[in-house]
Order: C-alpha cells, then sequence, then structure tokens
C-alpha cells in the first residue's frame, strides 16, 4: 500500500509546483520586458519543470536532467525570468543532498554549465565570448551553491550514519566481550571445582569409595551450579527490556552470595574462609557491581586451585570509606608455571575490566609471606539501594 500512497502525494505535489510556477511565470511577466511574451510553449515548458520536482528524490539523475532540460529551453527562448529559476535551485540541491558526491558534481556541473550557456545570449552580444563567458561563469556560480549545501548535508548525515553504525558495533563488541568474560568466569570456577573433585575421586575410588562417592556428588553439583549460571547468563539474550512487562533487576544479595561460592569451593575440597564486615549489609553496591563482585571471587578461588592446589584460602569483605574491597587469598605458594608470577593472566585482565566498567579496581600479586593475593575495590553507597550503573 505504501507505493500507491506514495505515488498520490508525487501527484499533488506535482500539480501543486505546476500551479506555483505557472501563476508566478504569468505574475513575473508583468514586471519585466521580455524578449519573448509567454505562450502555450512556455507555460509547458514551466510546467514540465515543475512537475519533475516530486521525483527528484526517487530519480535524482534522471528528473535533474527533465528540469534543466525544460528550464533551459525556456530561458533560451528568451521566456521571462522567473519560477523556472527556482525550480533549477532546488533541483540542484536536492540532487547534491541525495547523490553521492562525485555523481552530483558532475552531474550538476555538467547542468549548471548548460544552463549558462542558455542564459549567456540574454546577459548582452552573444558575439563577443568575454561577456558570454562571464554570464556563463556567473550563472554556474549561482546554480552550484545550493548543491554545495545539499552535498554538505549529504556529507554530514553520512557522518553521523557512520558514526551511528560504530557505535552499535562497539556495542555489540563490547556485549559479546561480556558475554565471553561472564562464561569465562563461570565454566572455569565450575571446571576448576569438578577437576578438583575429580582427582579426589580418583584418588580414594579404590581405598575410600565413601570420599569417591562424596567428590562425586560434589562434582554432580558444582555441573549443576556452573549450568544454571550459564542458562541464566544466556537468558538475558531472550528476556524483555527493563519496562517492558519484566521488573527492574535489583542488587543482589552480596554477602549471601559469596556464601554459596565460598561453600561449593568447601565441599569441592577447597578450605576457605569467609570473612563479612556486618557493616557490608547495610549498604549497596547496585547489581553491576554485586556480580563484579562475584566473579572476582569465583576467579581468585579457581585460580587458587589451579596455581596452588588445596591450598588453604580466605576471602575478606569490609568497607574502607565509600568503598567496599573484597580480598581473597592464598596461603599456598604457586607451583612453576611458564607465568611470571605476579602476572595476571587472562581471566584476571577480563575481571580487571570489568571492574573498570563499573567503576571500580583490581590489585592482583604475589603477598611478601607467600602465597597469592587478589584484591577489588568498588564504590559503595549507604542504604542498599545503589542503582546499577
Amino acid at each position: 500500500m505504501a507505493a500507491p500512497v506514495n505515488g498520490r502525494r508525487r501527484t499533488a505535489l506535482a500539480l501543486l509546483a505546476v500551479g506555483v510556477v505557472v501563476f508566478g511565470s504569468v505574475m513575473a511577466q508583468r514586471l519585466q520586458d521580455p524578449s519573448r511574451r509567454l505562450d502555450a510553449a512556455g507555460l509547458l515548458l514551466a510546467a514540465v519543470a515543475a512537475v519533475a520536482l516530486p521525483w527528484l528524490r526517487r530519480f535524482p539523475p534522471l528528473a535533474l536532467a527533465v528540469v534543466v532540460a525544460a528550464a533551459a529551453t525556456y530561458l533560451a527562448v528568451g521566456y521571462p525570468y522567473g519560477p523556472v529559476q527556482i525550480c533549477l535551485l532546488i533541483a540542484f540541491f536536492a540532487v547534491g543532498r541525495t547523490t553521492g558526491l562525485r555523481r552530483s558534481a558532475i552531474g550538476c556541473g555538467v547542468a549548471a554549465v548548460v544552463v549558462g550557456v542558455a542564459v549567456a545570449p540574454r546577459t548582452g552580444d552573444s558575439g563577443q565570448l568575454f561577456p558570454g563567458a562571464v554570464a556563463i561563469a556567473w550563472t554556474a556560480s549561482w546554480l552550484l551553491l545550493p548543491w554545495s549545501l545539499g552535498a554538505l548535508l549529504r556529507l554530514r548525515a553520512d557522518a553521523e550514519r557512520s558514526r551511528r553504525d560504530q557505535a552499535v558495533a562497539d556495542a555489540v563488541t563490547a556485549e559479546r566481550m561480556r558475554l565471553a568474560r561472564e562464561v569465562h568466569d563461570v565454566a572455569g570456577h565450575g571446571f576448576a571445582l569438578i577437576a578438583l573433585q575429580a582427582d579426589v575421586a580418583l584418588l580414594t575410588l579404590d581405598d575410600q569409595p565413601a570420599q569417591a562417592r562424596t567428590s562425586l556428588a560434589a562434582i554432580r553439583a558444582a555441573s549443576g551450579a556452573a549450568l544454571t549460571e550459564l542458562r541464566a547468563s544466556l537468558e538475558v539474550f531472550g528476556a524483555p527490556p527493563e519496562g517492558a512487562g519484566s521488573p527492574p533487576r535489583g542488587p543482589l544479595d552480596l554477602p549471601g552470595q559469596l556464601a554459596e561460592v565460598v561453600d561449593r569451593a568447601g565441599r569441592a575440597g577447597l578450605p576457605v574462609e569467609l570473612a563479612v564486615d556486618p557493616a557490608v549489609r547495610a549498604v549497596g553496591t547496585g547489581r553491576a557491581r554485586d556480580e563484579a563482585v562475584v566473579r572476582v571471587v569465583q576467579e581468585s578461588l579457581s585460580n587458587v586451585i589451579h596455581h596452588a592446589g588445596a591450598a588453604p584460602a580466605r576471602v575478606t569483605v569490609d568497607l574502607e570509606g565509600d568503598l567496599l574491597r573484597v580480598t581473597v587469598t592464598d596461603l599456598g605458594t604457586p607451583p612453576a608455571t611458564g607465568r611470571r608470577p605476579g602476572t595476571p593472566g587472562s581471566g584476571l585482565a577480563g575481571l580487571a575490566e570489568r571492574l573498570r566498567l563499573v567503576g571500580g579496581d583490581l590489585v592482583a600479586g604475589p603477598r611478601p609471606a607467600g602465597g597469592y593475593a587478589v584484591t577489588a575495590t568498588v564504590p559503595a553507597a549507604s542504604g542498599g539501594s545503589a542503582e546499577s550503573p
């Protein structure tokens, strides 16, 4: 149905343009003494130039050619100046606005010269080269002004469109990176716990079947928890936007979430001590910051399993002014690996970037007394109702 509507609209605009141009040409003739009075042919040429205007957006080169041909003939014959020239201005502007720079520059440049040649005999003695050249240059210059304005507007629109496209591409890349970090954190933590319990089960399968059974149960619990978290992360992409029928996601119960992470690690065989400042329960950081802190603890405990075996670990959560500080330390000595001590891996680098996006910071490195420490700080807000950034 869109095509017929557009067709009727163009027809109505064409009839309106013809009426205005024809009436304006008749009125303009009264103020001039043209070499040739308006007749049926002159009115027809003016009407043809006007009727092509509504088609400039859809067929710019063809409509420009029609306008220029009709207007140049009209002016060359000697009919009075008037709205026909306005048709030229509109056509040049529209072509510059809707057509590529190189194509419109060539087309409008040729058209301007054609109109200049048509008008040149009316500016003086056509037998003299210099006045004729001046007339052509003058006509071409005032016709190319509206083209320049149209071309500038098109370049500006193209730049704005490119900026929007780049912003969308950057947002897509950022979301992919966020999802990759989420999957890495969840899967890495789950697999680390599973690997630890699998080692225990293999060692105790023959001599201590009860312990092997406990390890297998821990593997089942860890894998189930990891799958649940992965599913929750991926379901975000299919969920309706906030405000469209789904309630907004509020802050997490951060101490409860950390206790759950520590409990899973403990059931998997990693001795972890959790110490939470009671004042932490009276503040909030926002869901995004809460999730970032939980991921820091998960990744840090996973690193303890990878690099320090089952060395004891400690998680402390406290307040320092308006900052919430979470520290994960292990008391073991990391085994020799290909990584230099104190050099963060890809997991810690991703966590650092995640914290940076929510206004936080991450510091990780070996402890002077042995072992390793990871410290995350995020802004805290009193009242426990901070909004997600």
